[in-house]
């Protein structure tokens, strides 16, 4: 959860994703009922440049705008329509399944030895039309993958 947390505050998402100044910053968890409710109450708990996070469970046919997509799931075919949903939307799609980025996720979690760290695809990131702090980069394994 605290990663969520802090890599939204390393995003800038175009003005008109928020209806108002006020407006929360919303993540959308696929298969979220597998997330301890433990993790979904901290996640809610925090704020993200000054406006709350509101957490939600995801549902396909719910078009309501999100900001972050965490897709906690590792079944490809899920993965895959939750990807093709917001390819194109100002959406931070987040995921820890080993090949996550070259199914076209932006950020991808991985483990390297005892660490986790992250692996952020510019291509998606473009497409998706958010800006990422290169501090975030930084520290970050980067990869172009897709179109």
């Amino acid at each position: 959860a605290a990663y969520i947390v802090n890599i939204a505050r390393f995003v800038e998402w175009p003005a008109e994703m928020f209806s108002s100044p006020d407006a929360p910053v919303v993540i959308r968890i696929v298969e979220a009922r597998e997330f301890p409710p433990q993790t979904l109450e901290a996640l809610s708990r925090q704020q993200v440049k000054g406006r709350r996070i509101e957490v939600r469970g995801f549902d396909a046919s719910d078009d309501e705008p999100c900001h972050i997509v965490y897709c906690n799931s590792a079944k490809p075919g899920v993965l895959r329509s939750v990807l093709d949903a917001f390819a194109d939307k100002p959406v931070v799609t987040i995921g820890d399944e080993p090949g996550f980025t070259d199914l076209g996720g932006m950020v991808m979690f991985f483990r390297q030895g005892t660490k986790l760290r992250l692996e952020v695809n510019l291509v998606a990131k473009r497409r998706a039309g958010v800006g990422v702090s290169s501090q975030l980069l930084q520290v970050s394994r980067v990869v172009e993958v897709g179109s």
